[in-house]
């Protein structure tokens, strides 16, 4: 899906591959299943909702399951690395080799 300056109301929108610049969503539902990666470019959100699926909820079932097993300062130091645009703990970032 490829939306350009675009006005979308009271639709689930699927956001794998999906590639929104400019559009204003309103009442939405916003649907990550973690497969393949999406660009979000000048969007405005109004009462949307977001919906996760597939590994996309794995991953923050994962990440749950850290936080109440203790693991606090851990789940809290990935959470800062995304705020702050900076690596994540633990992600080993693999050069692309032909």
């Amino acid at each position: 899906m490829f939306l350009d300056n675009q006005t979308v109301e009271n639709k689930d929108i699927y956001l794998d591959g999906a590639s929104l610049h400019n559009c204003k969503l309103i009442k939405c539902n916003l649907i990550y299943s973690g497969q393949i990666n999406f660009t979000l470019h000048g969007c405005e959100f109004n009462d949307c909702s977001w919906s996760f699926t597939g590994p996309a909820s794995s991953s923050i079932s994962f990440l749950q399951t850290l936080y109440h097993a203790g693991c606090h300062e851990m789940v809290e130091n990935i959470f800062n690395a995304i705020r702050d645009n900076g690596t994540i703990p633990g992600v080993v970032d693999i050069p692309n080799t032909k």
